[in-house]
């Protein structure tokens, strides 16, 4: 996925901080189908919206950096109907634990 990504801190001045956002942008997905020797693939672009909530927290009071919590949901307008297979709308949820350094 290529995207912008927007998100808002809800106590931007609190120790742990919780946010939410918003991305939108393009993802390319293909279907493929391999029978033998026969190989076929369909490749498309499509909207993608992305909504995600995450909080951070940092390693010690007043610290610029600690762990990063995030769970989102990609969803893409792509379609596909290689091999009578109708496939409409890419949808996944995703989950990342991470570290972050603030830089300001």
């Amino acid at each position: 996925p290529i995207k912008a990504q927007a998100k808002y801190f809800f106590n931007p001045d609190g120790n742990v901080m919780f946010y939410s956002g918003l991305g939108i942008g393009a993802l390319s997905a293909g279907q493929h189908i391999v029978i033998q020797d026969i190989d076929v693939w369909d490749n498309n672009w499509g909207f993608l919206m992305s909504p995600e909530v995450g909080v951070l927290i940092p390693f010690g009071y007043d610290n610029n950096w600690g762990a990063n919590i995030t769970a989102g949901y990609n969803w893409s307008t792509n379609k596909s109907t290689l091999g009578n297979i109708k496939v409409d709308d890419r949808q996944s949820f995703y989950f990342n634990v991470g570290m972050y350094v603030a830089i300001y």
